[in-house]
């Protein structure tokens, strides 16, 4: 009897292991799954975006409410910040668990090395998503008889702030049209409020503010004088464009400013959303997913949030002038091959 006991005991035990074998063994199931999924997403991440009150802060703030109530598991939150490459930058190439906006053609730039003021290559950095514009606009006031950009040599002409990528769109577009520095009387750069303020006092002949449209410098003049813009012409666009494929052309609509009853075409230079590489493929994709899938609640939050469209991002994605991360190429490459 106690043999076949012993016997007994023993099969149970050997039954039981091969159950404990066979569960270890094989593919997790339910809560298991999901932790395998998720075992590289990091619990937090940051969004990089603007200064407060600003449009990259508020699209940031939404963007990252939309992520957090769609993806499990992840908490997104905006950081505020000066919005530029040399800030935004270093904070995603050494950090996963970091996203940031960025112009662009200054991602461009900083992947190369080749951004003034920024001492390293942003090679962890790829991209998203890409969303709103800035348009650098020309303004001038009825008084100075200036038309149109041939009227600019010998000119007083006011600047963005040096090192910005408003600045170098600036010197591309005067480049265009022919001119190099001594041309003018002075290029000044200047914060675009100054510029403003230069323009009412005679201290300069044109103004370069930049932004959405209406602009708020060009809307303050708009409101007191009567002001001018340039537009650029198709010819001189496609040659900058050549040189600058991340650019695209715009046009400001008639009556955008009251003073201003004809269409005006602009350079407008994109920004976008990226990560460092090494954030998770899987979670990337998601990330991609959600945002292009949410144009419209983030439109609702914010006027330029329609930009932050598939569209834009595709423009940007086909000429191929910056690398997407691969988790967001994977979404991209799916909605080529759709046809949609």
């Amino acid at each position: 009897m106690k043999r076949v006991f012993a016997l007994l005991l023993a099969l149970i035990m050997i039954i039981s292991l091969v159950a404990c074998g066979g569960k270890n063994q094989g593919a997790p199931t339910g809560n298991e799954a999901q932790h395998t999924k998720d075992k590289n997403w990091p619990s937090d991440v940051v969004i990089a975006s603007g200064t407060t009150g600003g449009t990259s802060y508020y699209i940031g703030a939404t963007q990252a409410q939309i992520l957090t109530e769609a993806i499990d598991g992840v908490s997104f939150v905006t950081e505020a910040t000066n919005a530029a490459i040399t800030q935004n930058g270093p904070l995603v190439q050494n950090d996963p668990a970091i996203m940031g906006h960025f112009v662009i053609p200054a991602l461009v730039q900083a992947r190369e090395g080749t951004y003034p003021g920024l001492d390293m290559e942003l090679d962890k950095v790829y991209l998203i998503q890409v969303g709103n514009s800035t348009r650098p606009q020309f303004i001038t006031l009825k008084e100075n008889n200036i038309k149109d950009f041939s009227d600019l040599k010998g000119k007083r002409i006011g600047v963005p702030p040096i090192t910005t990528v408003v600045y170098t769109a600036t010197i591309q577009i005067l480049a265009a049209y022919g001119y190099k520095e001594s041309d003018f009387a002075s290029l000044t750069p200047m914060a675009f409020n100054d510029q403003g303020d230069a323009l009412k006092d005679g201290s300069i002949d044109v103004a370069v503010v930049a932004g959405g449209f209406p602009q708020a410098v060009a809307s303050d003049l708009n409101s007191s004088r009567d002001i001018v813009m340039l537009s650029i012409s198709d010819e001189v666009m496609a040659k900058i464009i050549a040189e600058t494929p991340s650019y695209k052309a715009e046009i400001v609509p008639a009556g955008t400013y009251s003073d201003v009853d004809y269409e005006v075409q602009v350079v407008a230079i994109p920004q976008g959303i990226g990560c460092n590489i090494d954030m998770d493929e899987d979670l990337v994709y998601e990330i991609t997913k959600v945002l292009n899938e949410s144009t419209d609640k983030l439109a609702s939050m914010h006027a330029e949030g329609r930009e932050w469209n598939l569209e834009n991002t595709l423009a940007v994605y086909k000429a191929g002038v910056v690398p997407f991360h691969p988790g967001a190429a994977r979404y991209y490459d799916e909605i080529i091959a759709s046809g949609k």
